[in-house]
C-alpha cells in the first residue's frame, strides 16, 4: 500500500505553545557542523519541532483577535483570557527563535517551508513527511528523547526511546507506522528554553 503521511498540527501541551510566522533566519558565522542536504531518508525533530510551534502561534494569533473583537464589542471579561494568550504568543515566539537558532547551527537543511491554507484551519494544513528516521542531535540535548505514535483513542502504539549513530554526530530513532488511519505524532524532550522535559504532538493522517 502506498502510504503518504500528512501533517497539521492539532494541539500541544501548554508548556510548549506558539511560535513565529514568518521569523528571520540568521546564518551564523561559525557553525558547528556542515550543512546536511535534504535527505531522503531522514526527518529532523527540529523540523517537526519548528513546525508545531509555527502552526501554534497561528492558533494563538487567531484567539488573540477573536478576544479582541468581544473585548471591542463590550465583553470586559475576555480581558484576562487575552493577557494569557498575549504572554503565551510571547513565550511561543522566544521558543521559535530558539528552534531558528538551532537549525541555524545544527547540520540540517532549512526548515521546508509550509504549504499556505487557511488558519485557523490547522487540520487542513500538510508538512514534510516524516521518514522511518527521525534525527535528532547531541548538542539539543538528545538524550531523553522518546517518540511516540498514539491512537486518537489515546493508546499508544508504538514508543521508541533507543537511538543509533548517524552522520554528523546524531542521534537517529527508527520509527515504524501503523496501518492507514489518523493519529498522533508525540514527541518528549528536555527544551533547553522552558527549562525542563517537555511534549508536543502533530495529528497525522495515514493512507
Amino acid at each position: 500500500m502506498k502510504t503518504m503521511y500528512l501533517f497539521a498540527l492539532y494541539t500541544v501541551f501548554a508548556t510548549l505553545m506558539g511560535c513565529q510566522v514568518e521569523p528571520m533566519l540568521v546564518e551564523p558565522s561559525n557553525p558547528l557542523f556542515t550543512k546536511a542536504e535534504e535527505s531522503a531518508e531522514v526527518t529532523y525533530e527540529i523540523h517537526l519541532h519548528h513546525t508545531a510551534l509555527t502552526y501554534t502561534l497561528a492558533d494563538l494569533e487567531a484567539r488573540k483577535k477573536a478576544l479582541q473583537l468581544e473585548i471591542e464589542n463590550g465583553n470586559d471579561e475576555a480581558i484576562p483570557q487575552l493577557e494569557e494568550v498575549q504572554q503565551e504568543i510571547n513565550t511561543s515566539e522566544e521558543y521559535l527563535n530558539f528552534t531558528w537558532e538551532m537549525i541555524g547551527v545544527l547540520p540540517v537543511p532549512p526548515p521546508p517551508k509550509p504549504i499556505p491554507c487557511d488558519y485557523p484551519e490547522q487540520m487542513n494544513c500538510p508538512v514534510p513527511t516524516p521518514k522511518s528516521r527521525v534525527a535528532t542531535f547531541q548538542e539539543q540535548g538528545a538524550d531523553g528523547f522518546s517518540f511516540s505514535i498514539v491512537s486518537e483513542e489515546g493508546e499508544v502504539l508504538y514508543n521508541t526511546t533507543d537511538f543509533d549513530s548517524c552522520e554528523n554526530d546524531g542521534q537517529c530513532y527508527t520509527m515504524e507506522y501503523p496501518e492507514a488511519g489518523n493519529y498522533y505524532f508525540v514527541v518528549e524532550k528536555f527544551f533547553e528554553p522552558a527549562g525542563q522535559t517537555i511534549q508536543y504532538q502533530l495529528r497525522i493522517e495515514i493512507d
